[in-house]
C-alpha cells in the first residue's frame, strides 16, 4: 500500500499527525521499492543497511514537518545531477591538503568549540590526540575522480527513486543527491586519518559523512526535544544523553539506534558550574520565567508554527505578568532576544513588576542559578534547572500534548486554566517535593567521562 503522510496543521492536531506519519515511515522496512534503494546505497557506499534505512526515515520525517514540498515531485529535481557536477569544480568547502587529525570535532555553529564543548573538554582531548574542529554540514567535497567513480551508482539510485515516486508519490532524488555528496565527503575525510567524529549537533550531524570516513560517531545531546521530527531515527555509536533513562527511552522508542548510551547530563551546564566553582551565588529571584522567543518569531509577517500559536504565547506571557502583579514575588524574565521587552510592551504583556534580565549581562544559567523556582514552556533549561536543585513548572497552553512528554508522570505541566488557577498551581509546586531521579542527571565528572568514552571508541 502507498505511504500516506499527513501535513501538519494546528498545535492541537500535531500529536495525532506526528504519530501517524511516524507509523507510516517506520513501515518502509517492509516495502520492496524502498528496500531496493537501501540495498543499492549500502552496496555503493559499503555502509550498513540499517544506517541508510535510518537516514531515509529521518529525512522523510523531518521533511514532512519542516519542508513537505521537498519530498513531492518537483521538476527542479531534474537539475540535481548538474548541481552535483558543478560541485566537483568548486574549491570552497574543502579541506587543505596534508591536514591530519585523529578526532574531528563538529563545530556546527560559529564559536561552538568554546560556547558548547568548552575549553576543558577540547584541551583534554588535545592532550592525547590531534583534533580538528570544522562544520561538518558545510564541508562538501566532490572531487572529479570520486564523482566519476560513483556516477553510475548515482544514476542507478535515481532510477530506483523513480519507482518510489510511482508507488508512494514521494520524491527522494534530493536525498540521494545529498547522500552521494556526504559519501564522497566522508571518503575525503578518511584521508585526514580520523579515528573518531564527535558532535554536539545530535539532531543534525551528517551521519553518512562520519560513517563513510570509517570512524565511530559520538553524539552529545545539546537540547531536549520531545517528539519532534528531528528526534526520530538517529544513529550513534555512543550517545551522551542530557536526561536520565526515562526521557532517553522515548528517543529509542521513536526509532533511534544508539549502540551505547551514557547518562551524563548537560555539557553546557557542566561548563557553567565549572566556571562558578569558587564563586558564591546570591538568590535574586523567587521565580524565573524563561522566554520561548516565539513572540519575536510571530511578530514577523507571515510566520506560522504547527507546534505553537501566537494566542498561546500571548496567554503565557499574560500569566507571567499576572504572577508578578498578584503574588507579590520577585519575578524575573530571561529573554531569548534583546528586542523582546519592547515587543512585550507592543502586545500589552509587559509589567513594571517583572525584572527583565539583560541577556548580555546575565546568562540564562546564571539567572536560573539565582532563582529558587523556574517556569518555562518547553526548554532544555527545565532539565538543567532541576539539575541545579531548582523546582520547575512547565506552562504549556499550546494544546500540543507532545511538548513535555517525559515529565508527564510528575504533573508539573500546566495545560489549561486562567491566571488564578496558574498562580495556585505554582504555589502548590513551590511547597512540593518531587523525585526527579528517573528524569535528570548531572555528572560532576562529565568531561572526564566524555574523554574516556572518546578514547575507548578510538582504541
Amino acid at each position: 500500500m502507498p505511504i500516506t503522510l499527513k501535513r501538519y496543521t494546528t498545535p492541537q492536531e500535531y500529536p495525532g499527525i506526528y504519530f501517524h506519519n511516524y507509523g507510516q515511515i517506520d513501515a518502509i522496512d517492509s516495502d520492496l521499492s524502498f528496500d531496493r534503494l537501501v540495498t543499492h546505497l549500502a552496496a555503493a557506499s559499503g555502509l550498513h543497511k540499517s544506517i541508510i534505512n535510518l537516514e531515509i526515515k529521518k529525512y522523510l520525517m523531518s521533511c514532512q514537518q519542516f519542508y513537505p514540498g521537498s519530498i513531492r515531485k518537483d521538476w527542479k529535481h531534474l537539475f540535481l545531477p548538474f548541481a552535483l557536477l558543478f560541485k566537483s569544480f568548486k574549491r570552497e568547502g574543502r579541506l587543505k591538503k596534508g591536514i591530519k587529525a585523529e578526532i574531528i570535532i563538529d563545530g556546527w555553529y560559529p564559536g561552538a568549540a568554546e560556547s558548547f564543548y568548552g575549553k576543558e573538554l577540547i584541551s583534554k582531548l588535545e592532550n592525547r590526540h590531534k583534533t580538528l574542529c570544522l562544520d561538518l554540514r558545510k564541508l562538501d567535497m566532490v572531487p572529479p575522480g570520486l564523482l566519476l567513480k560513483y556516477s553510475g551508482k548515482y544514476i542507478h539510485a535515481l532510477s530506483l527513486c523513480a519507482g518510489i515516486l510511482r508507488v508512494h508519490g514521494l520524491d527522494l532524488r534530493r536525498f540521494v543527491y545529498r547522500f552521494f555528496i556526504d559519501l564522497m565527503t566522508g571518503n575525503c575525510l578518511n584521508g585526514v586519518s580520523p579515528k573518531l567524529v564527535l558532535s554536539g549537533h545530535d539532531n543534525g550531524c551528517p551521519t553518512i559523512k562520519a560513517k563513510a570516513a570509517g570512524v565511530p560517531l559520538l553524539l552529545i545531546q545539546n537540547a531536549y526535544r520531545p517528539h519532534y521530527a528531528d528526534t526520530c531515527f538517529r544513529f550513534a555509536d555512543h550517545y551522551v544523553a542530557l536526561g536520565e533513562k526515562q526521557p532517553t527511552a522515548l528517543m529509542v522508542q521513536m526509532g533511534c539506534m544508539f549502540k551505547k548510551i551514557s547518562y551524563l547530563g548537560s555539557l553546557r551546564l557542566y561548563n557553567y558550574l565549572h566556571s562558578m566553582e569558587s564563586k558564591n551565588v546570591r538568590q535574586q529571584y523567587d521565580i524565573l520565567c524563561i522566554s520561548t522567543g516565539l513572540l519575536c518569531y510571530f511578530d514577523t509577517p507571515g510566520s506560522t508554527s504547527v507546534c505553537f500559536s501566537l494566542s498561546a504565547e500571548l496567554k503565557t506571557l499574560q500569566m507571567y505578568k499576572d504572577l508578578a502583579e498578584k503574588e507579590g514575588l520577585r519575578i524575573a524574565y530571561h529573554p531569548l532576544f534583546t528586542t523582546e521587552p519592547e515587543l512585550l510592551k507592543k502586545y500589552g504583556v509587559f509589567s513594571e513588576k517583572v525584572t527583565y534580565i539583560d541577556r548580555d549581562k546575565q546568562s540564562v544559567y546564571a539567572a536560573a542559578h539565582s532563582a529558587s523556582f523556574v517556569v518555562c514552556v518547553i526548554s532544555t533549561l527545565a532539565f538543567e534547572s532541576i539539575a541545579l536543585g531548582k523546582k520547575v513548572a512547565l506552562l504549556n497552553l499550546s494544546g500540543n500534548s507532545c511538548f513535555n512528554t517525559p515529565f508527564a508522570e510528575l504533573n508539573i505541566e500546566f495545560v489549561a486554566g486562567d491566571s488564578k488557577q496558574f498562580c495556585g498551581f505554582i504555589r502548590k509546586l513551590r511547597d512540593q517535593e518531587l523525585d526527579y531521579s528517573s528524569y535528570v542527571c548531572q555528572d560532576k565528572l562529565y568531561v572526564d567521562k566524555v574523554v574516556g568514552i572518546s578514547f575507548d571508541l578510538i582504541s
